[in-house]
């Protein structure tokens, strides 16, 4: 490189001899490209227009050029809009915001010059909310439209155009509507209008049966009954009266107005409520036939309505305690499932006894306290009879005999059953423990050294060490889970010297394959759809909710399906999936798992962005001609919006009603205004200029120096087709020439010819584009007296003319030529005098007080102008402060205000001119708290006067030393899970100790025994209570009923030696809780040769005294359980092998 003037060493000189600085040197005469390319061209002035409807604003620019043809061409490069080039001065359809304009001359020789549009529109928008008719059928329901404020520009036009149209109105209230969907329409003073569906639910108050419509009555003294019914309604009606009407067996008929209770308003929709009512006069196998009716005439009635009887059941348990069997007994209220029977509660306290029926004697005594509970009795001998009696509080008797049957027993058996694993790629072992009648010990020996998964989402990696020993107890079924494909190999043993040794496989097959997926669906706005599938091995539950407010829209607990949420609104939603379990809802499901890691199984958390509706938008427009016809095509942003979209010019030389089609045929040009509206029937107008330009000029690209990149480009359009004729005479075909090393070769005259084809019209324009090998770029920089210039690293004060020529590797000289042009600074000193209440105008600032003021004001070639104003004001105004309360008023003079503000009045006339008084009037709001508070179940919150028990959202008005306090109060029950999932358990206490468990709490004390833990083991029936506590301090007690309860079991052995070596010489039988025993044994032709109903007497291979050969012996075994209540008989068969 070397220097051709002294001024270009600032720039090429500083890099020679350094080869490796060349690429900066042609950054640097790029920047300078770009910064500096403003050829001959002067922009004289832009005047704009503000932009009061979206894109109504303008520029139009008065610029010239110093070539010999001064033809300008116009370009908007950047801002929320831009244009192509065009060959007229005017730019309309202009958004709001900051732009960039671009003047060209004849040689693509630019200057640019920064603008700023005014405005703040933004297309309208609107929240509409529905009222529902208070009845079904009901034509009271309405429709508020709620415009957004700040969006559109009024006054505003509401119109329903479905399911039923209306007169267009300037109010949003549409009143005397019916159950139905709804488009509302708002359309403002623009033109502009969006549409949003409405539905109008069919109205009532959701009153309908909780489940099967049976109600509960219980006793609560010796001739009245508290009646309790649940049902549904809907929450924000649940406050309705109802009318419960109770027939009784006479014909009399009581009513009486009442309010439901919320139950759980969360989980179910409608909410889940219940009504009672106390009923005197009373009892046991009564008749009372229950209805309600809402405030509509809608009834319903209780499925049932007659009072059970004072019945119970007797229930045998048989139970393996100590390695001996033992038979219980349970009594409990008789079933009224499949009955017309109520849920009926007996008068507390109920007392027991059991006596020995030849006796007399008291064999066993309970009680309970309360109206539902089972009973436990103890083994009594087998094979005697007992009578037992059971008296409730009001001295109510039941008695009945029963047949105290011997246990059965069955032999001890071990199998193991697989799973699909809560974990991803694991799976479930279950121990099946049946007939052990003392705790069981499992131990896993060997198996797979390691569990893992790599799947996104699911990825996790647990080691297993060997052995693993775990504590069965007296359980029947246990479960290991987070096994991983392979061999394991086990041992089972039971406290009476039982010992079972097996293996099992875990194969491929066995373990889990966890997923899920979703997907959305753009919509218009609050139409979007979610859909997904959360369904896979173990899949336990699934909630979404958004991530903002914490709301719940969707949660499915147990069997899980492909589901979808419509009309979701924009935004971030968590989407969890539980597998295995669902807090809350389910205990965990397995007893212990086979990794040295967690006992938890997989809790998955995604996030799902819904994206925001946008407005569809307008993009750009291209005009098309054609043998002397003129288009235009409409190219809209098909990001926004939804698709299909549809056309119309609205106001211009002449219009077009809606079409799908994206181009029009002109008559004329002109301004024109084009409506875009998309599939949810909402609009954007815009405005657009078609010229008459057939041809728009061509767009160089790069810098005309040797070795550069260069782009000729002519407007894209889907109806152009160019052809371009180069300077060596060779042909190509597109909308753009890319020269990417420029040669002299390249430069010259290129030939473009533009084919149209468009409707079936064809047209051929041509064009022509001089490419030279140089670059000369002009600026003319104007700067304030007092003020400086920076060019490269030095500063200039003066006007002048200045002038660098670059010269890069490849030999192109770039010349830069900056005229530097000084404007001089003003003052002027004026006097003025005005009135009170008038004021004066200088610059930005306005003035209606006396005094001297000095402003700096821009004139049009912005610079300064000083300007001095000696300011006489005649009448000057006084000033009042004042302040009240909201919704009070202050008067001055004639006028009454009520409203915060600086108000102005006319009193009286004073030196020629009105004495003013200026109200600077505050209004002071009303005090506005909001409180949002939880409370437990039973407690209470005072806000004022009043006192609240239930949750919901209550405001109360509160008197003060200035204004009054509104204080709104959003309460929340914290209402206590249930403790325990049943009032009763059955166990069998001869087999092994019960653990009992509090389903939720932190803090625990269980009765009688005192314990603080949150499970107990208990070795005897009884009733247990526990008091938890959660972490709100929340506490509920509850009870449950503990009955020992075995069942019957029967044992005939497979086969026999009768021959007397004191070993199984005949058939013995072995079993507990049965009675009416009978057994038969027959040979192989049917006949009868054994019967006994004594299972005490055994079979010895004889018949009529000859022994019998060795073979199979059927049997039949005919007997009644004794734990059975209805003491039905039971058939056993089976085969018997003898051996001699």
């Amino acid at each position: 490189m070397y220097c051709v003037e002294k001024k270009v060493c600032l720039f090429a000189c500083f890099f020679k001899n350094s080869i490796s600085k060349l690429t900066i040197l042609l950054s640097i005469v790029f920047l300078l490209y770009a910064q500096f390319s403003y050829g001959t061209v002067t922009i004289q002035s832009i005047a704009v227009t503000a932009s009061t409807c979206g894109n109504n604003g303008t520029a139009t620019i008065l610029a010239k050029s110093t070539k010999v043809n001064p033809v300008l061409f116009y370009e908007i490069i950047s801002g929320p809009s831009l244009a192509p080039l065009q060959n007229t001065p005017v730019f309309s359809s202009l958004f709001p915001g900051t732009y960039v304009i671009r003047v060209y001359d004849i040689d693509f020789e630019f200057k640019e010059q920064e603008i700023k549009i005014d405005g703040n529109y933004e297309l309208p928008d609107l929240t509409p909310k529905a009222a529902n008719p208070v009845c079904t059928g009901g034509s009271n329901g309405s429709i508020i439209g709620q415009a957004v404020p700040g969006k559109g520009k009024e006054p505003f036009i509401w119109e329903l155009i479905s399911a039923t149209s209306t007169v267009k109105q300037s109010t949003d209230v549409f009143t005397n509507l019916s159950a139905g969907n709804y488009n509302i329409k708002l359309t403002d003073a623009c033109g502009n209008y969006q549409t949003r569906s409405v539905t109008i639910s069919k109205g009532g108050t959701g009153l309908v049966h909780a489940s099967d419509g049976i109600p509960t009555i219980s006793k609560i003294a010796c001739d009245t009954m508290l009646f309790t019914m649940q049902l549904k309604l809907f929450k924000e009606r649940a406050r309705s009266p109802l009318t419960l009407s109770l027939t009784r067996r006479d014909g009399s008929v009581s009513i009486k107005t009442i309010t439901a209770i919320p139950v759980d308003t969360v989980n179910y929709i409608p909410g889940l409520y219940s009504i009672s009512d106390t009923v005197p006069d009373i009892t046991y196998e009564d008749y009372l036939h229950a209805c309600i009716k809402d405030v509509c005439g809608y009834e319903i009635c209780a499925t049932r309505d007659l009072i059970a009887p004072f019945t119970f059941d007797v229930q045998f348990n048989t139970s393996y305690i100590s390695c001996t069997n033992k038979l219980t007994a349970t009594v409990s209220p008789a079933s009224v499932t499949a009955t017309p029977y109520m849920k009926t509660g007996f008068q507390t306290p109920v007392s027991v006894t059991l006596r020995n029926a030849a006796t007399n004697t008291l064999s066993d005594s309970t009680g309970c306290s309360r109206s539902f509970c089972t009973l436990s009795l103890k083994e009594q001998t087998p094979g005697e009879n007992y009578n037992l009696r059971i008296v409730d509080g009001c001295g109510t008797v039941f008695q009945k005999t029963i047949l105290w049957p011997p246990p059965v027993i069955l032999p001890e058996a071990v199998s193991v059953s697989l799973d699909k694993g809560c974990l991803d790629s694991t799976a479930v072992a279950y121990f099946n423990l049946n007939n052990f009648g003392s705790p069981v010990t499992i131990n896993i020996l060997s198996g797979p050294q390691t569990v893992s998964s790599t799947k996104p989402g699911y990825a996790f990696s647990y080691s297993i060490t060997y052995p693993k020993t775990y504590y069965a107890g007296r359980s029947t079924r246990y479960s290991i889970k987070n096994l991983s494909a392979g061999v394991y190999s086990y041992n089972v043993t039971d406290t009476c010297g039982n010992t079972f040794n097996g293996t099992f496989e875990v194969r491929p097959a066995n373990v889990s394959n966890l997923f899920y997926s979703y997907s959305v669906t753009k919509g218009c706005v609050g139409k979007n759809v979610l859909y997904f599938d959360p369904v896979s091995n173990n899949a336990a539950g699934v909630t979404i909710k958004n991530a903002s407010t914490n709301i719940e829209l969707y949660k499915r607990i147990g069997r899980l399906a492909f589901d979808s949420i419509i009309n979701i609104e924009p935004g971030k939603y968590v989407f969890q999936i539980y597998y295995g379990n669902v807090p809350g809802y389910s205990t965990q499901p397995y007893n212990s798992t086979i990794t040295d890691g967690p006992l938890d199984c997989w809790f998955l958390t995604d996030t799902i962005q819904v994206p925001e509706y946008s407005n569809n938008s307008f993009e750009s427009n291209t005009s098309i001609f054609c043998n002397n016809s003129s288009y235009v095509e409409i190219n809209v942003d098909s990001s926004r919006g939804v698709a299909p979209y549809q056309y119309e010019i609205s106001s211009g030389p002449t219009t077009f009603p809606l079409q799908y089609s994206n181009v029009f045929q002109l008559p004329i040009y002109g301004e024109y205004v084009i409506r875009i509206r998309d599939a949810c029937s909402n609009s954007n107008t815009q405005q657009i200029s078609v010229d008459s330009a057939k041809f728009s000029p061509i767009l160089k690209i790069g810098g005309a120096c040797r070795g550069n990149r260069i782009v000729l480009k002519a407007i894209t359009s889907a109806f152009f087709e160019y052809d371009w004729k180069k300077p060596d005479g060779t042909m190509y075909t597109g909308d753009s020439i890319i020269i990417n090393a420029l040669s002299p070769a390249d430069t010259g005259i290129y030939t473009i010819a533009k084919k149209v084809s468009i409707n079936g019209c064809t047209d051929t324009f041509l064009a022509t584009y001089h490419l030279e090998l140089r670059d000369v770029y002009r600026q003319t920089i104007f700067f304030c007296e007092g003020g400086s210039v920076n060019i490269d690293t030095a500063t200039f004060t003066a006007s002048g003319i200045y002038t660098d020529t670059l010269t890069n590797l490849a030999g192109c000289d770039s010349i830069r030529i900056i005229t530097l042009t000084m404007r001089p600074k003003k003052i002027d000193t004026v006097a003025v005098r005005i009135c009170n209440g008038e004021s004066i105008l200088i610059g930005t600032n306005t003035y209606n007080s006396p005094g001297y003021y000095k402003d700096s004001t821009l004139n049009a070639f912005g610079c300064y102008e000083i300007t001095v104003t000696n300011l006489d004001v005649n009448g000057y105004p006084e000033i009042f402060q004042k302040s009240i309360c909201e919704n009070e008023q202050l008067q001055v003079g004639i006028h009454s205000y009520s409203q915060t503000g600086i108000y102005t009045d006319t009193l009286l006339s004073s030196f020629g001119c009105d004495s003013v008084v200026i109200t600077d009037l505050t209004v002071v709001p009303l005090k506005r708290t909001t409180v949002k508070t939880a409370i437990c179940i039973g407690e209470s919150i005072t806000i004022g006067t009043h006192r609240y028990y239930e949750a919901g959202i209550y405001q109360d008005t509160l008197s003060t030393l200035t204004c009054d306090s509104i204080v709104t109060l959003d309460l929340t029950i914290l209402k206590p899970e249930a403790i325990f999932t049943a009032d009763m358990l059955n166990h069998c206490f001869d087999e092994e100790p019960a653990i009992l468990t509090a389903n939720w709490g932190e803090v625990f004390i269980w009765t009688p025994s005192g314990e603080t833990t949150q499970s107990i083991q208990i070795t005897e029936p009884g009733i247990y209570s526990v008091s938890a506590t959660d972490e709100n301090q929340c506490t509920s007690t509850e009870k449950i009923q503990v009955n020992n309860f075995c069942e019957t079991k029967i044992f005939v052995p497979t086969g026999f030696t009768p021959n007397g070596d004191g070993l199984h010489d005949d058939v013995e039988i072995f079993g507990k809780n049965f009675t009416a025993f009978k057994i038969t044994i027959f040979n192989r032709w049917g006949e009868v040769i054994f019967i006994s109903t004594d299972k005490n007497m055994r079979w010895d291979g004889t018949y009529k005294g000859q022994e019998m050969p060795s073979g199979s012996y059927p049997w039949i075994i005919n007997y009644q359980s004794t734990v059975d209540a209805e003491h039905s008989e039971h058939v056993v068969k089976g085969s018997i092998t003898l051996v001699r």
